[in-house]
């Protein structure tokens, strides 16, 4: 039996891994590649099982004695190998696999000498299978205890120069055409188990080092011997079929490849960005604050959103927007956000021009009195009257397709006259440079009479009558969310709480998050975020509210914007055309206040109200009606999918970025950790600075009055793959 009990490293393959594990699998694949890896064998897991039996504790594994067969079966491979000193790793059938390494789960035996000691070793290692981190690995993977066994890799020991470890793709930013390494003097454990500062090497294709980080022992490496690493580690990966980490070290000039392991949790390959993309990403991004839904996927953003902007670039301009590339999907779970890109077709020219004309033609006032919004709304309100609990299962799946043909009503009308409002706008633009006034363009433009300014006025208005009602204010600025009934069960409040449900009979059809989001709640839905907005707008004692506009700005949240804010009268909620004046819309267009929470200069602060600070992960209507934020979770590892989270972070794809002070107090948004970008508080670390790099942020624990002291979900505090906080911590729970 013994010749199933020990094999030469050499012998096995992939093929062999139930019964050598995963690390003895990727050494014999390595030396059949042609690859330098010290002579060993491995003693398998059917002499695990024959030793061990059922034991399963380090005690009963230790005290259990080792058959004479199988103990001299590993004292002759020993001599085999001319005895003197070996290294003695694990190699569990459940280890160094594409999804899970289990690197630091078991133990490792350096400079072992002796047959007998060898032996111990080798039960040693058994034992490990059963350690307290080891099983809860396990348990967390949820790998069947009972299909675990331990294999044993015996090799030759290496008298290294210098040492360590090398990936084959930056872990950070997955850039498949950079290796990493880190390198040591003497052996390469001192820098996988982290008790030395490592020299640091990014190495590029061409073999040219790109970036060198000193560590405790200086410069490690020549240039030469980081490009000759780096060829060799491509060719490891090339062999083994996918991205490595490798363990290496130089003896006596000659480069020896201890160990190599597939790469778990890497992020997918930085999508290179063109200028356009880049520029427009961060837009995109911000009606992204999550993940979204399955469904919302595949019954709202594809069919009518992406459809809409799909048809109506195309109908204006002749250009191709696939917004599937925009929000690439694996079973409807969205993988990463890519911004888009518009490509022209031979139809450009022709479209273009004929938009043209038809601008110069048209009235940009004529698209209120077109049919297809009278027929749009008219299909809204039948849809809105609806009672989804009453509904067939054959009317309830119809109604996203109903919706997307009241959408393409929105498109039609856009198409028709958007071309005239463009030529308006570039008539202005005209004007203004030949009289000087190009300042005034913007507050012209913000001026214009819509829905979201008419909604702003309204709450202002609101916030202002609401100062006037006896302990209205006191209410509002409680702890805890504050609903409808409790306003109403104030004494004198009922003409406020008339006109608050007035307003959310006109306005309730918008959206607390993101009109992409249809899970989240409208403003219907969620009057508390009403009622937050208003808490946000109430005038700071001893502050006489202005007139038309935000009362008490420079004290309260939202108010607090500092400087020249929207077009309202100085309020502080941004104004944009939509569906009931300036340009063409679709319902609940534009952008609502709850999201856009200032129009301000950039650079301007929010001040939370007194008791109840903006958290982290929260739009500050969400903060002010109590709701919470979503921790940050990392992306999925290599391994699988695992269920789909609403809250659950995607990456956007290299170079995006929010963009600072844009519409956000103090150039930050909902989902944005306090102090990104401050020395000591978070940093962002750009990995190129073109197209295609990507951004690693550091994650400190987040505390505060308004906070649940973890990372916030923030597609640019945890919207990139979850990597370790350095790179040298990323080697230091190996073997």
């Amino acid at each position: 039996m013994s010749g199933d009990l020990v094999l030469d490293l050499g012998s096995v393959g992939a093929a062999d891994l139930p019964s050598v594990g995963g690390k003895a699998a990727g050494l014999g694949e390595l030396l059949g590649a042609g690859v330098r890896v010290p002579p060993g064998f491995v003693v398998t897991t059917d002499a695990y099982r024959y030793a061990v039996g059922a034991a399963a504790s380090v005690p009963q594994v230790l005290d259990t004695p080792v058959p004479e067969d199988l103990a001299e079966a590993v004292r002759t491979a020993y001599r085999g190998l001319g005895g003197g000193p070996v290294a003695v790793r694990s190699s569990a059938t459940a280890e160094d696999l594409p999804g899970a390494t289990f690197a630091g789960q078991q133990d490792t035996f350096l400079d072992v000498e002796g047959a007998d000691a060898v032996l111990d070793a080798v039960r040693r290692c058994w034992a490990s299978l059963w350690s307290e981190r080891g099983v809860d690995y396990r348990e967390r993977l949820g790998v069947d205890p009972r299909s675990v066994a331990m294999a044993v890799v015996v090799q030759r020991m290496v008298p290294a120069d210098t040492a360590g470890v090398l990936f084959t793709a930056d872990p950070v930013t997955g850039r498949r055409d950079r290796v990493v390494v880190d390198a040591a003097r003497g052996l390469g454990e001192a820098v996988v188990s982290g008790r030395v500062t490592p020299e640091h090497l990014v190495v590029a294709e061409d073999g040219a080092v790109v970036e060198r980080r000193a560590g405790g022992d200086g410069q490690v490496l020549t240039d030469g011997q980081a490009a000759r690493l780096a060829r060799a580690g491509r060719a490891v990966a090339t062999s083994l079929g996918r991205p490595q980490d490798v363990e290496w070290a130089f003896a006596g000039g000659e480069l020896v490849v201890l160990q190599a392991r597939p790469m778990t949790a890497l992020p997918p390959p930085p999508v290179p960005l063109g200028r356009f993309q880049r520029i427009h990403g961060p837009v995109i991004l911000e009606l992204l604050p999550r993940r979204p839904l399955p469904l919302e996927l595949t019954a709202w953003i594809r069919p009518t959103v992406g459809r809409h902007v799909e048809e109506m670039v195309g109908g204006l301009a002749g250009v191709v927007v696939r917004f599937a590339d925009v929000l690439p999907a694996q079973d409807a779970v969205v993988q990463q956000f890519v911004p888009a890109a518009p490509r022209p077709t031979v139809r450009t020219p022709v479209r273009v021009l004929r938009s043209i004309v038809r601008g110069l033609r048209s009235d940009p006032r004529e698209w209120v009195d077109d049919p297809r919004l009278a027929d749009y709304r008219a299909g809204v309100a039948a849809l809105d009257a609806l009672d989804p609990e009453e509904l067939a299962w054959e009317e309830l799946v119809a109604v996203p397709r109903r919706a997307a043909e009241l959408v393409d009503l929105v498109t039609a009308v856009r198409v028709a006259h958007l071309p005239a409002g463009f030529v308006a706008i570039g008539r202005l633009l005209v004007v203004s440079a030949l009289t000087g006034r190009r300042s005034a363009v913007a507050d012209l433009l913000l001026g214009a009479p819509t829905r979201t300014r008419a909604a702003n006025e309204e709450l202002s208005a609101l916030a202002r009558e609401a100062a006037t009602v006896p302990g209205l204010v006191d209410l509002l600025g409680s702890d805890g969310p504050v609903q409808v009934e409790d306003v109403a069960a104030l004494a004198g409040a009922q003409r406020w709480v008339d006109r608050l449900r007035r307003f959310l009979q006109a306005y309730g059809h918008r959206e607390t998050t993101s009109l992409l989001l249809v899970h989240d709640p409208t403003w219907g839905r969620s009057p508390a975020t009403v009622l937050g907005l208003v808490r946000a707008l109430l005038p700071a004692e001893g502050t006489p509210a202005p007139p038309g506009g935000a009362p008490g700005a420079g004290r309260r949240a939202g108010a607090a914007c500092g400087g020249r804010h929207g077009p309202a009268g100085g309020h502080p909620l941004r104004a944009e055309q939509d569906d009931a004046g300036g340009a063409p819309g679709a319902a609940g267009g534009g952008t609502s206040p709850g999201r856009r929470q200032c129009a301000g200069r950039p650079g301007g602060r929010v001040v939370p109200h007194p008791g109840r600070a903006h958290r982290p992960g929260r739009s500050l209507a969400g903060c002010a009606a109590g709701g919470g934020g979503p921790a940050a979770r990392g992306l999925p590892g290599a391994g699988g999918q695992p269920p789909h989270r609403d809250d659950h972070p995607l990456p956007p794809a290299g170079g995006v970025r929010r963009r600072p002070g844009r519409g956000h107090p103090g150039g930050r948004r909902p989902g944005d950790r306090p102090g990104a970008g401050r020395r000591g508080a978070g940093r962002v670390r750009p990995s190129a600075p073109r197209g295609g790099a990507r951004v690693h942020v550091d994650q400190p624990r987040v505390d505060g009055p308004c906070s649940s002291g973890r990372p916030p979900s923030s597609w640019i505090t945890a919207g990139w793959p979850r990597t370790p906080r350095s790179w040298r911590g990323s080697t230091g729970s190996r073997r």
